[in-house]
C-alpha cells in the first residue's frame, strides 16, 4: 500500500479522455472514440508534498524560464534548441546520471495541424518492446552522427555497460486554460491495465504502450499551469528488475467547464540518461 499526500480532495475535478485501439492490419494505433473515460483529476497544487520520481514516476519543476527566450510560443528552430537545452538540464539536475541528451523533441499546437494536437489518448511514450527498439534507433542514428554530442552519447550506449532511462520532459507555451497534460502516478497502476495489443514496434509511432482506465489509479494535472513550470515524468527505466520499470501513462484531458477556452500550446522534450550498470 502507499499514502496518498492529498491535502484535500477540494482541487479534484472530472477530466474525460479516451484510449488506444489496435489496428493489427496496418499495425498502428487509432483512437477509439466510443468509450470515453470520466477521470478525477487531482490538482498538484493542492498537495502537501511535490510528488518524487522515485514514488510517483514524475514531479514538476518551478522556475525554469529561459533567458534566451523573449517571446515564447514562435515555435522557431532556435527556441526548440534552447527549450530542449533547459530540458536536458533539468534531467540532469533531478538525476545526476552519467550523461543525458535529447534524442526528440517536438512543439504542439492545434492551430498549427503539422505540429500535432493534445493527445487525449491514455498511453505511455513506450512499450517494453518499443523502449528496447527506439535505444537500438538512437545508438545507430548518434554512432552516425557528425554531432559530437551525439557522437559521444552513441559509443558510451554501444559499450552495454550502462541503463538506460528515458524521461519526457513536458511544458506549456503560456498558461493552460484547457486540455491539461495528466500524469498517473505509477504505483496506483496494476499490471492488467497494461493494453497487450500484439503490435510490433518498428517505427516512433507505434513504440507506445495503451493503458486501460481503472478506478484505482491515482491521476493527477497542475491547475493552470505556467510557461516555468515543467513536468517531468518516466517512461524506461533500465535499472527496474523487469528490465523496464516506470513507464508513467499520461494524456491530454477535457475539462466540460473549460471548453470553451483556448487549446493548449506546449513542448516537450524526450531525454535519454546512462547510469553505469552494477
Amino acid at each position: 500500500m502507499y499514502t496518498s499526500f492529498l491535502a484535500s480532495d477540494s482541487g479534484k475535478v472530472i477530466g474525460e479522455a479516451t484510449s488506444y485501439e489496435a489496428n493489427l492490419e496496418y499495425n498502428v494505433y487509432e483512437s477509439y472514440w466510443e468509450t470515453v473515460h470520466q477521470v478525477p483529476l487531482h490538482d498538484l497544487r493542492k498537495m502537501t508534498d511535490r510528488p518524487t520520481l522515485n514514488e510517483y514516476g514524475f514531479t514538476y519543476v518551478s522556475g525554469r524560464d529561459v533567458k534566451s527566450i523573449k517571446r515564447l510560443g514562435d515555435f522557431s528552430g532556435d527556441q526548440k534548441k534552447a527549450l530542449t537545452k533547459d530540458s536536458v538540464k533539468i534531467v540532469e539536475e533531478l538525476i545526476n546520471p552519467t550523461l543525458a541528451i535529447s534524442y526528440s523533441s517536438q512543439f504542439r499546437n492545434p492551430m498549427m495541424k503539422y505540429l500535432g494536437e493534445p493527445n487525449p489518448n491514455l498511453h505511455s511514450d513506450l512499450s517494453p518492446e518499443g523502449a528496447q527498439k527506439t535505444i537500438s534507433w538512437v545508438e545507430k542514428r548518434f554512432l552516425e552522427s557528425e554531432d559530437p554530442e551525439e557522437k559521444a552519447f552513441g559509443q558510451l550506449l554501444s559499450t552495454k555497460a550502462y541503463n538506460v532511462v528515458i524521461l519526457n520532459v513536458w511544458r506549456p507555451l503560456s498558461k493552460v486554460e484547457a486540455d491539461p497534460l495528466g500524469l498517473c502516478r505509477w504505483t496506483s497502476v496494476a499490471p492488467s491495465d497494461r493494453v497487450d495489443s500484439k503490435i510490433v514496434p518498428d517505427r516512433a509511432g507505434n513504440a507506445l504502450q495503451a493503458w486501460n482506465y481503472g478506478d484505482h489509479q491515482e491521476w493527477f494535472y497542475l491547475k493552470e499551469q505556467e510557461p516555468h513550470e515543467a513536468h517531468v515524468f518516466i517512461q524506461h527505466d533500465g535499472r527496474a528488475n523487469d528490465g523496464h520499470g516506470m513507464s508513467v501513462p499520461h494524456a491530454s484531458f477535457v475539462l466540460r467547464e473549460n471548453e470553451d477556452k483556448p487549446k493548449r500550446k506546449s513542448f516537450e522534450c524526450r531525454v535519454m540518461a546512462l547510469f553505469p550498470k552494477k
